[in-house]
């Protein structure tokens, strides 16, 4: 595992010279979003994980599927039911991710 401080001191370096005081956002929101689009790539990486090490799809997958006649092209509705399925993750790493995002959505 990589080390969060150089991780985070990597990303800072990377911003250049910085000022809280020149932006204008509003932290709370910002902060909201931020979450929640890593909430929206976590469960894409768990779909491609899962898709990657289970001959192409994955069993909450599979589950999603046999509801539907016709599988919609667009992923939306799949990565909302893995959403309200995250008790069926069977990656830990990904599971408890969006366990601790979702954790920190209740505190914004």
């Amino acid at each position: 595992m990589d080390d969060p401080r150089e991780l985070f001191l990597t990303y800072l370096n990377e911003k250049g010279k910085y000022q809280v005081d020149k932006y204008d956002f509003i932290w709370p929101e910002h902060i909201k979003y931020s979450v929640i689009e890593a909430m929206f790539y976590t469960i894409n990486d768990y779909i491609r994980y899962e898709r990657d090490n289970n001959n192409g799809i994955g069993s909450i997958e599979i589950e999603y599927n046999l509801y539907l006649e016709n599988p919609p092209e667009d992923d939306k509705f799949l990565i909302m039911h893995i959403y309200d399925n995250i008790s069926k993750i069977k990656s830990e790493k990904h599971k408890k991710t969006l366990m601790y995002l979702i954790n920190i959505l209740f505190f914004y």
